[in-house]
Order: C-alpha cells, then structure tokens, then sequence
C-alpha cells in the first residue's frame, strides 16, 4: 500500500511540475533514471529508480535552490553478512525514497554546456523485506519455504552533487549526475550510503 502511495504521488509531483514549469521563467524541472550503489554495509545493494529535480535559478547569481526526490528498488535477494534485526535472513525488495534540498553553483551557466556542484540536507525513507526461513513437516519428512517481513525507517544525511546541463535544444535537454548519499548509521547499525547515477531530461 505504501509503495502504491508513493509511485502515484511521484505521478502527482510530475503533472505539477510541468504545469508549474510551463507558468515560470528561471525553472527547471528535471526527470531522470537512477543507479544506485552502496558504499554502506550493504555492499551487494544495487538498486534502479526514476528521480526528479526541481530548481530555482536566482536572477543575478549563478545558483539554483530546490527540491528533489527519486524511488529506488531492487528485488535482488541479498545475503546478509552484518547484524541483523532478524537473524539468519536475506534481504530482499529495497525500496530508498530521499526526500532534498538542495543548493546548486554553475560554473558556465548561459553555456551550452553548465557544469555544476551541489550540496543538500536529505531525508531517507528505506524499506527493506527480510526472507525469513521458515520449516514445516510432511509426508517425505520435511520441507522448507520462506516468507518475507518488511522493515521501514526514517535517516536523516546529506548529499553532494556534481554534473552538467545543458541547453543544445529549446525546450529539452539532456542532463547528467553524480550524486553521493550519506545515510547514517539506522536503529540496526546499518549504513545505507551510496553513489548514484543520474541520467535524464531537462525541460
């Protein structure tokens, strides 16, 4: 239910960001495909995701502020090799949501093509399914399956950002990230951080 949640409020975020867009100068709105990878604990987590950007360029310097957000997910079951909530399970069924703000600085901003850096306070909303094995007798005496439980949290990171714009078309453009996700350590002694790349349009 949540995830379904989610997936139509990203829907909801983009019909108003275009609207917004259409209605005012010095915007832009920004959608991409993501690749996630940890550089946390959690080393075999890979996770695909669609993201979108939303930045207000101010009038006299080179520097935008704004929001963004992505859902990432992946449903590669992953062996657990540290601690934990529930022992001798898999991970499985990902879902990171990071919630931004950010400050960006271009360095050719009226150019074709922009290079930029940025920084951000983020809030990271993380679900994650744990198999669980569980056994049951019969005839041939025995048998195994597994079920899964979901586990959610809220961390509180940063992040910094480095990629380029551009402006080769009127309307559309193509666009590219780096982006790096400090997620601190949760409730589990787990950290979550992780590099992601952004691939995407600029309208």
């Amino acid at each position: 239910m949540l995830n379904l949640f989610l997936k139509i409020s990203f829907t909801f975020v983009i019909i108003l960001g275009l609207s917004i867009k259409i209605q005012a100068q010095n915007l832009d709105f920004i959608v991409n495909y993501s690749k996630t990878n940890s550089v946390g604990d959690v080393h075999q987590m890979s996770l695909n995701g669609v993201g979108i950007d939303i930045r207000k360029h101010l009038s006299k310097v080179p520097i935008s502020i704004g929001v963004a957000s992505s859902y990432n997910f992946s449903e590669k079951e992953i062996n657990t090799d540290y601690n934990s909530p529930i022992p001798d399970s898999d991970l499985k069924n990902f879902v990171i949501v990071p919630f931004q703000l950010n400050v960006h600085y271009y360095f050719n901003e009226r150019g074709v093509i922009s290079p930029f850096i940025g920084i951000g306070g983020s809030g990271y909303f993380i679900e994650q399914g744990y198999m669980v094995s569980q056994y049951a007798l019969d005839l041939d005496g025995g048998s195994s399956s597994s079920r899964e439980v979901k586990e959610s949290n809220v961390s509180y990171g940063f992040m910094g950002e480095l990629g380029f714009t551009t402006t080769f078309f009127d309307r559309i453009n193509p666009f590219f990230s780096l982006k790096y996700n400090y997620v601190p350590t949760n409730d589990y002694n787990i950290n979550y951080s992780n590099i992601c790349v952004n691939v995407g349009l600029s309208f």
